[in-house]
């Protein structure tokens, strides 16, 4: 799936899936289902990716299964920003964070709120954004990865733009796309 080869991995975690399914193997069916449904994610299958993920939701919803019910509201959460339904991309972001915040998982909390930020964006809601941006780089405290800084200035440059503070938003994207190149994502 991170080599770009989406259909191969459909196949593969397909027929992971089933053995985990038929298995009753849960944390393994969990966890596979959630790969799965990234990738018909990012190949726009947005129904299939939406079912699996419900159906992760549904066996999360328990003690002991928080930080893969956390991950599960935020791909929900992706997949109706994918979209373009907003409200529901954020209400979902929320429901993770709350799940994140109450049990002190810290797993990919910093990439939450880029997703959030990104949200707030969408909705003009611009003061939000940059809050929640600045809660993502504290997460990392001043050791964030390139990819996570590439990230937040991206959303940061947005919500300037938003703002029409455009010589600042001008010189934010320009950061982002040094980043970007740096990374080796451009």
């Amino acid at each position: 799936r991170r080599q770009n080869k989406l259909n191969e991995a459909i196949k593969q975690l397909a027929s992971v899936l089933s053995i985990a399914q038929r298995n009753s193997l849960e944390s393994d069916y969990v966890k596979t289902a959630n790969l799965l449904a990234l990738a018909y994610t990012f190949l726009a299958d947005f129904d299939k990716a939406l079912a699996l993920h419900f159906s992760c939701l549904a066996l999360n919803d328990k003690p002991g299964r928080e930080e893969d019910l956390s991950i599960t509201l935020n791909n929900i959460g992706l997949v109706y920003f994918k979209l373009t339904e907003i409200e529901e991309a954020l209400k979902y972001y929320r429901q993770s964070l709350d799940v994140k915040k109450k049990h002190g998982i810290v797993f990919d909390l910093d990439r939450l709120y880029i997703n959030m930020a990104l949200c707030y964006n969408r909705l003009g809601e611009f003061s939000d954004a940059e809050s929640v941006i600045r809660e993502s780089l504290a997460t990392c405290g001043g050791n964030c990865s390139q990819e996570l800084k590439l990230e937040a200035k991206f959303a940061l440059g947005l919500s300037q733009f938003g703002r029409g503070m455009l010589t600042e938003a001008e010189e934010t994207l320009l950061q982002s796309i040094e980043l970007s190149r740096k990374v080796g994502s451009l």
